[in-house]
């Protein structure tokens, strides 16, 4: 039977990327600021973590869910020189512990919150709109399943 708290795992998503050092601005490593509750304002360079679908009972007799998170990577205002730079950095793979999609596949299941947790791709890339301001930045689908 599947059974498991969504807020838990949003937590933990927030968890798994706070503070790390992804991104180099002007020479310097800046950490992300991660919010799993939709806030107004954010800090770039921000990760906002929105949960976005749920199918339940995906096999007979509760045996599993799915549900999906979308974060949005937010990096700098859109009028800003280098964020297009800085975000294909971020999107890109290897240097584990440094790209965002490496640093979820260190721990696909939550800390055993989920049975697996995998970024599929993304949304939207370029020009994001969160709270009234442009920010270049993505959209990147994370798909889970709890069984």
């Amino acid at each position: 039977m599947a059974d498991y708290d969504l807020n838990e795992i949003a937590d933990a998503l927030e968890s798994r990327f706070s503070g790390v050092a992804m991104f180099k601005v002007d020479g310097v490593d800046v950490p992300l600021n991660v919010v799993s509750e939709v806030e107004g304002q954010v800090v770039p360079p921000a990760m906002v973590i929105i949960f976005d679908d749920l199918d339940w009972d995906l096999t007979f007799a509760r045996g599993s869910d799915a549900f999906t998170f979308v974060i949005s990577v937010l990096l700098r205002s859109a009028d800003s020189g280098g964020g297009q730079r800085i975000l294909r950095t971020a999107l890109s793979t290897g240097g584990v512990g440094t790209k965002i999609k490496d640093i979820l596949e260190q721990d696909t299941t939550l800390g055993g919150l989920v049975s697996h947790a995998v970024m599929t791709g993304t949304r939207r890339i370029g020009v994001i709109q969160y709270s009234g301001l442009e920010y270049i930045g993505a959209d990147i689908v994370i798909e889970m399943v709890a069984q």
